[in-house]
């Protein structure tokens, strides 16, 4: 199956289109309402893409998003950018982000104990962090609650 996309042809096989169906139907109510949601708001498969991949800008809502893996002074891959208000976040926990300087979560996670292997046996090469999914850690779920209620003081 052939696909055009802008003035760029790529090619699906019978085989990628069949592994994309069950991705899609794995998917559950709510996270295949979000992908229809990005679909309808893309207009291209570059957008399609960012949306997917960072989501809306958590400042203004717009969906002219990237992550900053190609962005010149950002080049990190776990940045998202509003094309829109400029704006930078973090895309592993959702903190506002600035370029060059590394996520606060990330001071979180290496004073957390919590799946890093402390009970492993001594001759196991330990990981630096666990891991559990930044955005379902409950340690990270606290701190940024903690961080949104600072915010109001």
């Amino acid at each position: 199956m052939s696909k055009k996309q802008s003035d760029n042809e790529f090619e699906i096989s019978r085989e990628q289109e069949e592994e994309m169906e069950n991705a899609v139907l794995s998917l559950d109510d709510e996270e295949r309402v979000i992908l229809e949601q990005h679909l309808n708001a893309a207009d291209n498969l570059e957008e399609f893409l960012a949306l997917a991949m960072v989501g809306p800008c958590p400042r203004c809502g717009s969906t002219r998003v990237a992550d900053g893996e190609d962005a010149p002074g950002i080049e990190d891959i776990t940045i998202g950018m509003c094309l829109d208000c400029d704006y930078l976040w973090c895309l592993d926990c959702g903190e506002q982000s600035q370029p060059g300087v590394e996520c606060p979560h990330h001071g979180v996670c290496a004073a957390c104990n919590e799946g890093s292997g402390e009970d492993e046996d001594e001759d196991d090469d330990r990981q630096e962090f666990c891991l559990r999914p930044v955005w379902e850690c409950p340690t990270i779920l606290r701190w940024r609650a903690e961080r949104k209620n600072e915010r109001r003081e």
